[in-house]
């Protein structure tokens, strides 16, 4: 039979073995506890980067596409564009327009400006010019009908009416169109 004392070691040595088992299980564990850890922020952060590859590939693709569309549209703007020496030609399809109507007009033209976009330049110009006509409401409805159906990419800014206060705007108007047109810089 055993004494107490060699009982005691035989614990105390049993319970220390476990001891260290379990403080060695435990520093295996938190180690591999760090790797996994590790590997799972690994991966996350390839995933991340996989994302923002495969959008950053359908950006391009929708960038070149949006090119493509860019380059037709800008084939296409060529064909109504006048040249900016050309602008008589503009100047004098306002005159028909007034003198269809009756009405008289002074035309003033400013100096083309390049329009841009980002990253892309475009062929195209514009040129600011300002209309002072002297007509009734309704001359100017059937000039500004005329010019919306011309063939010249323009744009109208503003209209300024400065009637008489006799007849209003069934008499003759002061008139000031203020637009742009567009011209081909090639």
């Amino acid at each position: 039979m055993l004494k107490r004392g060699q009982l005691l070691t035989i614990f105390l040595k049993g319970l220390l073995k476990a001891t260290v088992a379990i403080g060695f299980s435990s520093l295996v564990i938190w180690f591999a506890a760090g790797q996994i850890s590790k590997i799972s922020a690994s991966i996350a952060q390839q995933r991340r980067l996989a994302y923002l590859s495969e959008k950053r590939s359908e950006l391009a693709a929708s960038l070149r596409a949006s090119l493509k569309d860019t380059d037709s549209f800008v084939t296409s703007l060529k064909g109504p564009l006048i040249k900016p020496e050309d602008s008589l030609e503009f100047l004098s399809t306002l005159e028909s327009f007034a003198n269809q109507n009756s009405m008289t007009q002074n035309v003033r033209f400013g100096s083309p400006i390049a329009l841009t976009a980002p990253n892309i330049a475009l062929p195209v110009a514009s040129v600011d010019y300002t209309n002072e006509m002297t007509g009734t409401w309704q001359t100017l409805s059937r000039y500004l009908n005329q010019i919306e159906s011309a063939r010249y990419y323009s744009a109208i800014n503003s209209i300024s009416l400065n009637a008489s206060t006799e007849k209003g705007l069934n008499g003759l108007t002061n008139i000031v169109i203020s637009g742009k047109v567009y011209v081909s810089q090639e």
